[in-house]
């Protein structure tokens, strides 16, 4: 299994994001001739401008690959798209892993790490919302010795 953990910014998700994907077979600039699937649902294990880790119950034949998965998903709440090559696979119990390699260019690349901030930001001020609301309940109740 390949994967490149010398990334620079790589958000691994505590709970994996949904999302969908389609199949695309033919050329990617000829869009007229590019055949694409039906919607498949995936979950996003972690993400970086390069490419992502997901999950999905779809076992793709990855051994004569000639087509590209095309990922629709949100990052901070903002709908983007990520197109790549399947570069592993790894069966689980109930579904199979897969490492995804972008063939975006360098702007959909920028938005992805923009966006990818953003969500590093929103995840740890809801971590901190989450800590003091667990810290301030705990507070809030009065203990048995109070009560008295």
């Amino acid at each position: 299994m390949r994967y490149k953990r010398q990334e620079l910014l790589r958000f691994t998700f505590g709970k994996p994001i949904t999302g969908t994907f389609n199949i695309l077979i033919g050329n990617k600039n000829e869009e007229k001739k590019l055949q694409k699937s039906e919607a498949g649902e995936l979950s996003i294990v972690d993400i970086s401008p390069a490419g992502m880790r997901f999950n999905t119950k779809l076992d793709l034949p990855i051994a004569n690959q000639n087509f590209l998965v095309e990922a629709q998903f949100s990052l901070a709440n903002e709908p983007i798209t990520m197109t790549g090559k399947i570069v592993w696979k790894k069966a689980q119990v109930k579904e199979c892993q897969y490492g995804l390699q972008s063939i975006e260019d360098e702007e959909k690349e920028q938005r992805i790490i923009s966006l990818l901030k953003k969500q590093r930001i929103t995840h740890h001020k809801e971590e901190i919302e989450n800590e003091d609301q667990n810290n301030g309940s705990s507070q809030m109740q009065p203990n048995e010795d109070e009560q008295q």
